[in-house]
């Protein structure tokens, strides 16, 4: 539930900020959020260099760079597509893990989770088909994020079997930082005609705070959780994504869309139901 607020707090600010930053201040802000409550956190507890000494950096930077590129994608979705389109393509979590493992594990899901599979990719596919025609290619930029995430995700789990949380996030966090503030320059900044107002000022500090919300809730979770499991139990945050969108944006979703979100919400029931079974 707190990776739920705090991923809720992300997408409401940073579609708050659209019109006054570029995409990379905002992932720069999230991630130096991350980097900067990591750093307090290790002064208070010097024990955790120790921890940072002990890290297999090569693997660390691959998932670093490849959460970079699935939060870019995420974030690019959220500027540019309804908030609850992009919720409910990010369903797909669950395809995406079980794939993953069948490939590297050889392990296939049961019949159950399948059929839970099956509907979460057909509701995902006709979703796809009735909103690509005015939304063009960036309505793919959340399935591009969602598979790139759950990779990210499923590594997370086995280093935080390794490392301390905050040892995994302040060295993604240090790796990132960098490479986002070098591309601000390079692909430009937001808006400088749009002043920062009392109500920017607090999305600002959202997006700061979400990103170490989030994933420490996860790197938490992962612990006790399957893959398949925590990315359908995961999807929990996509109807309240779609509410807060109506709320606080006025963006409506057709009947048709909420039909095909119900489609996918029950076969990621499913496919968390059958997992719980299999165990």
């Amino acid at each position: 539930m707190v990776a739920l607020g705090g991923y809720l707090i992300f997408a409401g600010s940073v579609r708050s900020l659209r019109e006054e930053l570029s995409l990379f201040e905002l992932v720069a802000l999230r991630a130096l959020g991350g980097l900067l409550f990591c750093m307090l956190v290790v002064s208070q507890k010097p024990a955790l260099i120790s921890d940072l000494r002990s890290i297999n950096l090569p693997v660390h930077a691959l998932r670093s760079l490849l959460h970079a590129l699935g939060t870019l994608a995420i974030v690019g979705s959220i500027l540019m597509v309804p908030l609850g389109i992009v919720s409910a393509l990010e369903f797909t979590g669950p395809i995406f893990a079980a794939g993953f493992v069948l490939l590297f594990y050889r392990l296939g899901p049961s019949w159950f989770s399948a059929l839970g599979l099956a509907a979460i990719a057909a509701g995902a596919f006709a979703l796809l088909s009735r909103h690509f025609e005015h939304l063009g290619p960036a309505v793919l930029l959340p399935l591009l994020g969602t598979v790139i995430l759950t990779g990210t995700n499923m590594m997370l789990a086995r280093l935080a079997a390794r490392h301390r949380t905050t040892t995994i996030l302040l060295v993604m966090s240090a790796i990132q930082l960098p490479l986002y503030a070098i591309c601000i320059p390079l692909f430009g900044t937001g808006s400088a005609s749009h002043e920062i107002g009392l109500w920017q000022a607090f999305a600002i500090l959202g997006v700061i705070a979400s990103g170490i919300i989030t994933q420490t809730a996860l790197a938490n979770a992962s612990r006790h959780g399957t893959d398949v499991q925590l990315s359908a139990l995961d999807t929990l945050r996509i109807p309240a994504v779609a509410i807060m969108a109506y709320l606080v944006f006025s963006e409506m979703l057709d009947a048709t869309t909420l039909v095909l979100m119900g489609v996918i919400m029950c076969g990621a029931a499913i496919v968390a139901f059958g997992r719980r079974s299999a165990s």
